[in-house]
């Protein structure tokens, strides 16, 4: 009980010093955000029961808006013997039929030799991400207010609007701290997770002013945490959450999922999150041979934008697979999906 209550304080001292007013996120993000690990926090570079992981997520956002925005996601982690773990990461993001591409690539390490407790089941785990920010605007892709003409209709050759930057790359740097449990002979596992990113204070050449003034790119900060519970012999209960702040604006998404053995290779995952003042996210998952989970998640809009957008909301689809070889015994109860 004593490690629960220290737990939950520490979840709540937390949020009580980074939690304000949620309204958006700036950096892309996923709804299944356990599947994209490196984006969330580097020092989780390693925590799985296996050698290699791959992870994939698609994501289409306000599909029946025109120009959707599509997010696509990969990440590749490589666990050692050692206590150096290694992770490779991209993302690209577009809206606007293209007319605006986000594109980020890094590479991610961890240091895991931190470790305590009788069984040496308390984990310590440091992380550092380094990488670059792409950002392109192509113009002819986008439609732009003083195109349209309320007699003549749209006239694509007209516009006032000028682009003085059409691309830019910056270097970005993060780190994070993640502790966790790896009992076996636990019923409750929980992690606990604080990450930044763009702590070089990347220029934004994009703002009007970062010329003169030399306007940054936000820190994103990062609090996630929760507990994987055995509630019975063939299922596992698994509350969690997420706190991502960012300038002005603020991100926060609890919920929970269920993880039911349907037979001895196969097991069901079915939860939800919910995203304050935006989304409630359903979530149904399929895990085979501890190697290879299927999920699908629906943001369903719940915010002021609801009356506008009609059922514009969000579909994304994730994939990932876990190589383990013969030789790796260890046991590992994963801060993650």
């Amino acid at each position: 009980m004593k490690l629960r209550t220290k737990f939950f304080l520490l979840t709540t001292g937390f949020l009580s010093f980074f939690l304000g007013q949620i309204n958006a996120q700036v950096d892309p993000h996923t709804s299944q955000y356990y599947v994209y690990p490196l984006n969330l926090n580097p020092a989780m570079v390693g925590t799985f029961n296996g050698d290699v992981r791959v992870g994939g997520a698609y994501r289409n956002q306000w599909a029946n808006i025109v120009n959707p925005f599509i997010t696509q996601a990969i990440s590749v982690e490589a666990r050692t013997n050692r206590n150096i773990q290694f992770g490779f990461n991209i993302l690209n993001q577009s809206s606007g039929g293209g007319g605006f591409n986000y594109y980020n690539t890094s590479f991610s390490l961890a240091y895991t030799g931190i470790q305590f407790g009788a069984e040496a089941e308390h984990h310590v785990t440091f992380g550092m991400q380094a990488g670059v920010i792409e950002r392109r605007v192509n113009p002819s892709k986008f439609q732009l207010g003083d195109q349209w003409n309320p007699i003549t209709g749209y006239n694509p050759g007209v516009t006032n609007d000028k682009f003085t930057v059409l691309r830019s790359s910056v270097l970005d740097i993060g780190a994070g701290l993640l502790y966790y449990n790896t009992s076996e002979s636990s019923r409750f596992n929980p992690y606990l997770g604080f990450s930044a990113f763009h702590l070089n204070k990347p220029i934004d050449p994009f703002s009007q002013s970062a010329i003169n003034s030399g306007d940054i790119i936000p820190v994103r900060y990062v609090v996630h945490g929760g507990a994987s519970m055995q509630v019975a012999e063939n299922m596992l209960f698994v509350p969690h959450f997420i706190y991502m702040k960012q300038g002005t604006a603020n991100n926060f998404v609890a919920g929970a999922f269920w993880q039911i053995d349907a037979s001895d290779d196969a097991q069901v995952l079915m939860g939800a999150n919910y995203r304050f003042k935006d989304a409630l996210i359903p979530y149904v998952g399929l895990r085979y041979n501890q190697q290879v989970l299927a999920g699908v998640s629906y943001d369903a809009n719940v915010s002021s934008l609801k009356s506008l957008a009609g059922n514009a909301n969000c579909f994304e689809f994730t994939l990932s697979y876990t190589y383990k070889s013969k030789n790796r015994a260890s046991y590992l109860k994963c801060p993650a999906l």
